[in-house]
């Protein structure tokens, strides 16, 4: 009798906690992924994109003050010029730094800076070092510009929408992941109560 009821108390832990170990190895696997990969990954996509963003304020800027220094002829519009160069030089590397584990936004982003260098070397550095004159503000020239500019604003929006569609599909993957371990967690804890009330009936008996 001692022996069977021995038995029978045995069986009822034995299974409640092979399930917690089932659980608890499944939640662990789970969590390593999304803090070892998942949640790290997320946040370079992020800070990435928060540095393409500042690049582009920082040409936006740069054009903005080139225009004014062209139609104005006053040296105060340079000023914002020179500081946004600081600026865009900074974004530039720090996009770069975060997402250069990815082959394809990294070609993305040389090609955006690419292209604004070519802005700025063929149009935005020579207005703002040469003295105004007819030639600077002529329709053909201004043109120039604005077709340079909007070289690279087609850049930088293929990039920035591609690391921001990267990000948006790793915070559903979180997402999804936490959302499995709450089920999982949740379908396992509800197996155990079941399992342990019907050992209790058993025992009962």
């Amino acid at each position: 009798m001692t022996d069977s009821l021995h038995a029978r108390l045995k069986g009822n832990f034995v299974l409640p906690l092979a399930g917690i170990l089932v659980v608890a190895l499944c939640l662990g696997t789970l969590m390593a992924y999304f803090l070892e990969w998942v949640r790290p990954e997320a946040l370079r996509y992020s800070n990435g994109q928060a540095a393409v963003l500042k690049s582009h304020q920082a040409m936006i800027d740069q054009e903005t003050a080139i225009r004014g220094w062209l139609l104005t002829a006053n040296p105060t519009y340079l000023a914002p010029y020179t500081t946004a160069s600081g600026v865009l030089a900074s974004a530039n590397h720090e996009a770069q730094l975060q997402l250069r584990s990815d082959v394809s936004v990294s070609a993305q982003l040389s090609s955006m800076v690419s292209a604004q260098q070519q802005w700025l070397n063929t149009w935005a550095i020579p207005a703002a070092r040469s003295p105004i004159t007819p030639a600077t503000l002529s329709p053909a020239f201004m043109d120039e510009g604005k077709q340079l500019f909007d070289a690279y604003r087609s850049a930088e929006t293929t990039a920035e929408a591609d690391i921001g569609k990267r990000r948006t599909d790793l915070s559903q993957l979180a997402g999804q992941l936490l959302t499995a371990a709450f089920l999982l967690t949740l379908v396992v804890g509800l197996a155990m109560v079941l399992l342990a009330a019907t050992q209790s009936r058993r025992l009962r008996r």
